[in-house]
């Protein structure tokens, strides 16, 4: 038991926390997404023994609110600003945390980087012009610069600003977005679809690419239903309009299929340059369905290297696989930065 002195400290030392939590609590909107405000109180203990006594309060804040922008410091200005009780031995642990238990100056940057983010998507920021300093922005937003400069970081890593010594972020330009046509009719015509997309666009379309033979590794052996580690054609594209990289493919077809025809090098023979339907077709395999998986996340270091665009870019991954009736004949990995294109599909309905 906690000595009768150290229990009335005890109580007015919590009476006092209280009083700051419902002063901050009457700030606080109680809609939308909510954030955590954790505070534990912690005596020391007593000298016979007695194990530490501790209260762990949580209330739930609107991101939105202004008070949530600079929460945390206003909390512990709120609390050690309380006069007239006693705070001896009294442990403080105060952090403003997500549901997840992440550091308040975590979220922080984050929704720092958000706003920038929404004001250049929007046009509110243009291209070519600076951002505020980090001074100001820590200002306007009630943040350390230090937070400013994190949020500065992803933003750089996406793309959307760009950076030199001694100036401040400017806003980059944004590509100009294209249209990446995906339907059967697409396909049912003579030639390469990519080649027939980008003219039909105005631009010029070129791409260089690389063979050679390997095993399939698991996934794409899946795909083409056949033996993990069976030999395989790989073909590793890289596609340009008007001579810049736009995306990136790879493809695998089984070289039981292919090995001793005139199509096993793709872009090699009398059918160099078409598409998978025409070089299949010229071997007796006829392609009568695509299907395809799309799926996102952040472009490789070499992806970023060979289609020029900023580390932490995100890119759509679409899985593309032509088969027979009988089984797969092609499978691919498409990579294009989601900032360059935009995938139209393109679904016949039939009628009665």
């Amino acid at each position: 038991m906690l000595p009768p002195s150290a229990a009335v400290e005890w109580r007015t030392q919590f009476v006092a926390y209280s009083l700051a939590m419902i002063s901050i609590r009457s700030q606080m909107s109680p809609e939308r997404s909510p954030r955590t405000l954790r505070t534990q109180c912690r005596t020391p203990g007593t000298t016979d023994g007695e194990p530490a006594t501790s209260i762990t309060h949580s209330l739930m804040a609107h991101p939105d609110s202004p008070s949530v922008t600079n929460l945390e410091p206003r909390f512990i200005a709120g609390f050690q600003d309380v006069k007239g009780s006693p705070t001896m031995g009294l442990d403080r642990k105060m952090t403003f945390e997500g549901a997840t238990g992440v550091p308040a100056e975590n979220l922080l940057y984050l929704r720092v980087a958000d706003d920038l983010r929404r004001q250049i998507i929007d046009g509110e920021l243009v291209a070519g012009s600076r951002l505020p300093s980090r001074a100001q922005l820590a200002e306007q937003f009630h943040v350390s610069e230090n937070v400013v400069r994190r949020a500065i970081d992803v933003l750089m890593a996406e793309g959307l600003i760009e950076t030199r010594t001694g100036a401040r972020p400017t806003v980059r330009q944004r590509p100009q977005l294209r249209r990446l046509t995906r339907s059967w009719y697409r396909e049912q015509r003579e030639g390469s679809p990519f080649r027939a997309d980008i003219q039909a666009q105005g631009h010029e379309a070129d791409w260089t690419c690389e063979s050679k033979t390997t095993t399939a590794p698991p996934t794409i052996a899946e795909r083409l239903r056949i033996a993990a580690d069976a030999p395989v054609m790989r073909t590793d594209y890289v596609f340009t309009s008007d001579g810049e990289p736009v995306m990136m493919s790879t493809s695998y077809e089984p070289l039981e299929l292919t090995r001793g025809t005139p199509v096993m090098l793709p872009e090699r023979g009398p059918y160099a340059g078409r598409g998978v339907r025409d070089r299949m077709s010229a071997i007796g395999q006829r392609i009568v369905t695509a299907t395809e998986v799309v799926t996102a996340r952040p472009v490789t270091q070499n992806e970023s290297a060979a289609m020029n665009v900023s580390a932490g870019t995100i890119v759509m991954v679409i899985q593309r696989t032509y088969w027979t009736d009988e089984r797969p004949v092609e499978t691919a990995n498409i990579v294009v930065p989601a900032d360059r294109y935009e995938l139209l599909y393109v679904i016949p309905v039939e009628g009665d």
